[in-house]
């Protein structure tokens, strides 16, 4: 699975889940909601953790199904999902370590002695970390843009 999919099976369940009977507000959310998915890469990377796409999508519908289970009064989910996914990452932080070490170790003993290339391509959690890191630069770009000039009065000719 890419995370490009990744992305699209998590927004399709936020849709059945929280915007069922609201899709132009999903629509209009939707770049939001990409950018606090994207948030779990960002967290995993700065740790050093590398995951599959297939056990983040796990982890990321298991919160959501918690979320959805807890009933809480959501204002605005992107905002409320983002730092979800921080409290996540925060509160299973020695499980998730465990996990990615299980994962390198594992990647050691198939691997053996083979050296790797030194060209590789992106891991899921580096790809999502430099997507919310693209739509963060994106997000200030477009609001410095919105920023009024503002013009000086000219002073006394006199």
């Amino acid at each position: 699975m890419s995370v490009a999919e990744l992305i699209e099976n998590v927004l399709r369940a936020i849709l059945a889940a929280f915007y069922r009977d609201r899709a132009e507000d999903f629509f209009r959310d939707r770049h939001a909601l990409t950018r606090a998915i994207a948030r779990y890469g960002v967290e995993c990377h700065s740790r050093g953790w590398e995951f599959s796409t297939l056990s983040i999508q796990t982890e990321l519908l298991a919160l959501l199904n918690q979320i959805r289970k807890q009933k809480a009064d959501i204002k605005y989910l992107p905002v409320y999902l983002e730092g979800a996914v921080d409290r996540h990452i925060r509160v299973r932080a020695e499980e998730l370590s465990a996990h990615a070490k299980l994962g390198r170790n594992i990647v050691k003993r198939t691997v053996g002695g083979i050296q790797p290339a030194a060209v590789r391509e992106a891991t899921a959690v580096e790809t999502l970390a430099a997507l919310y890191k693209a739509q963060r630069r994106v997000k200030a770009q477009r609001k410095s843009a919105l920023k009024p000039i503002v013009k000086e009065a000219q002073q006394s000719l006199l």
